[in-house]
């Protein structure tokens, strides 16, 4: 049986995120930080187009981002039906 361990990352989590970011800058990844999203919505390529508060875009064939889910759906209003209904189960089956 596998046992949970604590532990400190010697340098802590800002460590690793820059590592993690120097190596996906190094294969071309673009990191957009620090920037309020205002609409995430597709074009007629699927690709992903991201407009922030100052009305800049930028394209995008994939995204990872780190809003919580009921922001996701307010910026991604073309977020897929499938999405949106897990995200629905998810918050009904968490209700205490």
């Amino acid at each position: 049986m596998k046992k949970e361990i604590f532990g400190y990352v010697s340098g802590g989590y800002d460590k690793i995120n820059s590592a993690f970011e120097k190596k996906l800058r190094s294969i071309g990844v673009t990191i957009i930080l620090n920037t309020q999203v205002k609409q995430i919505f597709n074009d007629n390529l699927n690709n992903l187009i991201v407009e922030t508060n100052t009305t800049d875009k930028y394209l995008f064939n994939k995204m990872i981002s780190t809003l919580p889910s009921d922001i996701s759906i307010q910026v991604a209003p073309s977020l897929s039906k499938e999405l949106r209904y897990a995200r629905r189960n998810l918050l009904q089956q968490t209700k205490v």
